[in-house]
């Protein structure tokens, strides 16, 4: 294939960073919010979104695409660009008990701190956008959205997701990670964001 010089030029930065990862490998994701689709390809559908730090496995790849298990049980696997990720640092693990007691005293913290941003964002829109946060198991926290906050622009949205991420890092430090489900009044999933 020629490739025209301006476009090898372009893609020359692209290279340092590239996943030199191999299937099974855990590896972690390196932007803000990533993107996991459907196929191999900007033109599939985007199934989540995974925030910064947030890590998968490595199932296998087709070109600059790398197929990996979320580790989410509604969208257990699909395609990320192989630039937004980085092999993972390896971690030594907790007894399986333990890390469920330090993970629900790590999520009293975080009750805690969400407490805190809901009185401020209260002084701020008027309302609270987030209550009744519960830990359900296995690095799952689930809070119901207010009305108000499910009709803010998705845009806003993320991004009061991400600060739910920096509260908990806030909360408990360099703790497990955790997915966030957002739930509606009614009890129905809303968003699902991991990191």
């Amino acid at each position: 294939m020629n490739i025209p010089r301006i476009s090898a030029i372009f893609l020359l930065p692209l290279l340092p960073v590239m996943v030199t990862a191999a299937e099974g490998d855990e590896l972690q994701v390196t932007s803000h919010l990533v993107n996991v689709r459907e196929g191999p390809s900007v033109e599939t559908a985007v199934l989540l979104k995974l925030a910064e730090g947030r890590s998968v496995m490595e199932i296998r790849r087709e070109g600059n695409w790398v197929k990996v298990e979320t580790g989410n049980e509604e969208t257990p696997r699909g395609w990320i660009y192989a630039n937004l990720l980085q092999k993972a640092a390896p971690q030594a693990e907790p007894g399986d008990g333990e890390e469920q007691e330090g993970v629900q005293a790590l999520f009293e913290l975080f009750e805690q701190a969400l407490a805190e941003y809901n009185v401020r964002k209260k002084q701020e829109a008027g309302y609270a956008y987030f209550t009744d946060p519960e830990y359900v198991g296995n690095g799952v926290v689930e809070v119901t959205a207010s009305r108000y906050w499910l009709r803010l622009p998705m845009e806003q949205r993320m991004k009061d997701l991400s600060d739910i991420f920096d509260i908990w890092a806030a909360a408990v430090g360099e703790g497990p990670s955790i997915t966030v489900n957002v739930m509606a009044r009614n009890g129905e999933k809303q968003m699902t964001m991991f990191r």
